[in-house]
């Protein structure tokens, strides 16, 4: 999926889920559907496929959403427990990637407001889908990867400054000026690490 049509697409769906509640979460394969009561029974669908990464809101999902085989997996019952019942409070795109972060609030029993992040990587071959608790921790994944050295335990993708990578770009930032950026980001890179 191209960086600036899914730019376009999170402007398109944003307005349309902001401020909308969770009621029903459901996982077929690799294609994750969340349903937030919508004009015309539209849910929200995220296919991670790899072959055929997509972002839109679908009517043909929802009728077949719980019609077809559906597995019980760690993450589906992880986003059911953190999701349902919470309210869209943001929705925003990585200026630079492909990665599309959707932040929910709930009150938990004591009236205590409870923030989650749902981050969806639309990167191809490491198309994937976070959840993180409100200090960015990542809870679980939909797919686990462990490349050799490094562990998934206490990840997190709040470490890295994305900001000081992307300070003076925004969606409209052309694809060759992004290209020229790679070696200020390189070094931004090294130095987060150190």
């Amino acid at each position: 999926m191209d960086n600036f049509y899914l730019s376009a697409l999170v402007r398109e769906v944003e307005p349309e889920i902001l401020g909308r509640t969770v009621v029903r979460a459901s996982l077929t394969d690799s294609i994750l559907l969340i349903d937030l009561r919508l004009p015309s029974d539209r849910q929200l669908l995220a296919s991670l496929d790899r072959a055929t990464p997509a972002l839109y809101l679908s009517t043909k999902a929802a009728a077949q959403s719980f019609a077809g085989k559906h597995s019980l997996t760690f993450f589906l019952s992880l986003l059911r427990k953190h999701l349902v019942g919470s309210k869209v409070v943001k929705v925003w795109k990585e200026p630079l990637d492909r990665i599309v972060r959707i932040d929910f609030e709930r009150l938990d029993a004591g009236d205590n407001k409870v923030h989650t992040s749902l981050l969806l990587t639309f990167t191809g071959r490491s198309a994937n889908a976070y959840l993180a608790d409100a200090q960015k921790e990542v809870i679980g994944t939909l797919f686990e990867y462990e490349s050799p050295g490094q562990s998934t335990d206490n990840a997190s993708f709040g470490t890295l400054d994305r900001a000081s990578l992307t300070t003076g770009m925004n969606d409209s930032t052309s694809q060759f000026e992004v290209l020229e950026r790679p070696l200020v980001a390189a070094q931004s890179l090294s130095s987060v690490e150190k």
